[in-house]
C-alpha cells in the first residue's frame, strides 16, 4: 500500500499528535499563526476543520491591529494553498467557513512529516535490537539507494547493504517509510532479542 491508498483513520494516527498540539496551541492567545507545514498537520489530523477553529486565538489576542494582521496573515496562506491545489474551502451546512485538505495536501504533509521523522531513544535500553532487512529489485536501484540513505540519517547502523540495525523502537518510522517509498512487500522489519557478538554496536550506539 502507497500514500495514496491510506485511510482517514491511519492519516489520523500519522498526523493525530502534531495536529492536536497545534490546535491545541491555537485555543490560546497567539501572536503569529501557525506555518504552512502546521496547518497541513491539523488538516492531515481531522480532515476537515472549520476557520473558525484555526484562529480561535488570534479571537482573543489583545490589540486590534496584531488581531487583523494575523488573521489577514492566515487567509493569505489559505489562499495560497488553495490555488497550490493542497486545500479546498467551502461552505457547510451550517453556513460556516470550512477547510478541507485535497490529496495533494495529504502528500506534502506526509512529505513535511517524511524529512521531519526521528527515532526517538529511550531512556533505558531493552536489550533488544530492531533489523531492517530489505530485498528492492535492481530496477528500482534509484528507490533502493533512497531508502538506505534515509535509513542513515535516522541513525540506523549498516550491517551489509540490505540489512540495518538500531536498538530502539521504530516499527511505525519503518512503516511509514515502507509505505512512502511502495516497498512494503519488501522491507521486513524484526525484533531481535540477541545479536551475536554485538559488542561493536554496543559502542556505535553508546549502549551500556
Amino acid at each position: 500500500m502507497g500514500i495514496e491508498q491510506m485511510t482517514p483513520k491511519q492519516l489520523e494516527g500519522i498526523f493525530s499528535t502534531e495536529g492536536r498540539n497545534i490546535l491545541s496551541k491555537l485555543s490560546k492567545p497567539v501572536e503569529k499563526m501557525p506555518l504552512l507545514k502546521d496547518l497541513l498537520y491539523v488538516l492531515a489530523a481531522v480532515g476537515v476543520v472549520s476557520l473558525a477553529a484555526l484562529m480561535p486565538g488570534v479571537a482573543i489576542t489583545v490589540g486590534r491591529i496584531v488581531r487583523e494582521r494575523e488573521k489577514y496573515d492566515l487567509k493569505r496562506r489559505l489562499s495560497w494553498m488553495k490555488n497550490k491545489g493542497y486545500v479546498t474551502v467551502r461552505k457547510n451546512e451550517k453556513g460556516e467557513d470550512v477547510v478541507e485538505i485535497t490529496q495533494a495536501g495529504t502528500k506534502r504533509a506526509l512529505k513535511y512529516k517524511f524529512d521531519d521523522m526521528v527515532i526517538k531513544k529511550s531512556r533505558r535500553w531493552d536489550g533488544k535490537w530492531r533489523l531492517v532487512i530489505f530485498d528492492v529489485e535492481e530496477t528500482r536501484r534509484g528507490l533502493r539507494d533512497r531508502f538506505r540513505e534515509k535509513l542513515g540519517k535516522l541513525g540506523f547502523y549498516r550491517l551489509n547493504d540490505s540489512v540495518f540495525v538500531h536498538p530502539y523502537p521504530c516499527f511505525d518510522e519503518i512503516e511509514f517509510i515502507r509505505n512512502y517509498y511502495f516497498v512494503g512487500a519488501e522491507v521486513t522489519y524484526i525484533l531481535a532479542e540477541k545479536i551475536e557478538d554485538d559488542v561493536k554496536l554496543r559502542r556505535v550506539f553508546d549502549l551500556q
